[in-house]
């Protein structure tokens, strides 16, 4: 059985060029300057022979900087739908940019003696799940650059998010259009401070008309059995005697999806009877939504966060525009 060949190191490389391994270590990490022509040929020329391989880790701490962004998720947000389109936008600039992704995951109380603070990433994503990650993110509480995915009005941290308010906006002009005068919320976001974000969003797109929503049914965890099966109910005995359209406004597709089939068995017709839609565009059931450009908001997270890392230019917020799609519903 043949020996596996040992790698060569720094030493060897010092040795077979006959020069110090201060001056290979000078010549690997960029100070060229301080090395003569010769002698860095000779180096060169050793490090092509022995095939060597700098350790990029150890080049890292010397320059005290790993070269990794971490990806903060707050509990219960992997139940997100299009976290994974986040994710991917995130890893792809990141990875463009010459930089790994550590993900994490951790209670928020324990943030402050682990990962982003003890110098193991560079800087720091975060999809924030309560106000005081939110704020902990935003003041820098870790001492580590960060970028936060979050629809938030605090003038302090660097974010990016979609322009929720927009969208909105022309979903409920379009809802309105079609006559609806009497509104209703469904949500179950799995991630409790984007539940209350996109909530209050809509709330202030109907206080602009002087409307607001009659019932808002939310929940973070999963329905409780026969929840919107007794919504789905009530909505039925309101549209029976109501002489103004009703629209269901839901926090996401998923959830619009869930109650569709109560409706349907309530007897409701959708959309000759009632206006249901979605949000994310993340359905394939032609559910009248709003897309978000969820994968470039993780591209511009990334750069964001390389940009805090490297201070090379003032980092302000993003908010991206969204898509209006009319579906079969509404």
């Amino acid at each position: 059985m043949n020996k596996q060949t040992r790698k060569a190191t720094i030493k060897d490389v010092a040795r077979h060029a006959g020069v110090s391994p201060t001056t290979v270590s000078f010549l690997l990490n960029g100070k060229e300057d301080q090395i003569s022509e010769e002698t860095r040929e000779r180096v060169h020329a050793a490090i092509r022979e022995l095939d060597y391989t700098p350790n990029a880790l150890i080049r890292s701490l010397q320059a005290r900087e790993t070269r990794t962004i971490g990806y903060y998720f707050g509990a219960n947000v992997l139940a997100n739908p299009y976290i994974n389109e986040f994710f991917v936008g995130l890893h792809e600039a990141a990875s463009d940019l010459g930089y790994d992704l550590l993900v994490y995951r951790r209670p928020r109380e324990e943030l402050e003696r682990t990962t982003f603070a003890d110098g193991r990433v560079d800087g720091v994503v975060c999809w924030p799940n309560t106000e005081a990650e939110l704020r902990l993110f935003a003041a820098d509480g870790l001492r580590t650059p960060a970028v936060l995915f979050a629809d938030t009005d605090l003038e302090e941290p660097c974010s990016v998010a979609a322009n929720d308010a927009q969208g909105i906006a022309e979903l409920m002009e379009h809802l309105l259009a079609r006559g609806c005068g009497r509104f209703f919320f469904v949500g179950n976001y799995h991630a409790g401070l984007h539940l209350r974000r996109r909530l209050s969003r809509f709330q202030e797109a109907l206080a602009c008309k002087g409307l607001r929503f009659e019932e808002c049914l939310t929940t973070l965890l999963d329905w409780e059995e026969g929840m919107l099966r007794a919504f789905a109910r009530r909505l039925k005995a309101i549209a029976e005697t109501s002489e103004t359209r009703i629209a269901v406004c839901c926090s996401h597709d998923l959830a619009a999806e869930q109650l569709m089939p109560e409706l349907l068995a309530a007897g409701l017709r959708i959309p000759q009877d009632i206006s249901l839609t979605g949000y994310e565009a993340t359905n394939r059931a032609g559910i009248t939504t709003v897309k978000q450009p969820v994968r470039e908001l993780g591209r511009a997270a990334a750069e964001r966060a390389v940009a805090r890392i490297t201070g090379g230019k003032a980092v302000g917020s993003l908010r991206m525009d969204t898509t209006f799609m009319v579906g079969t519903t509404s």
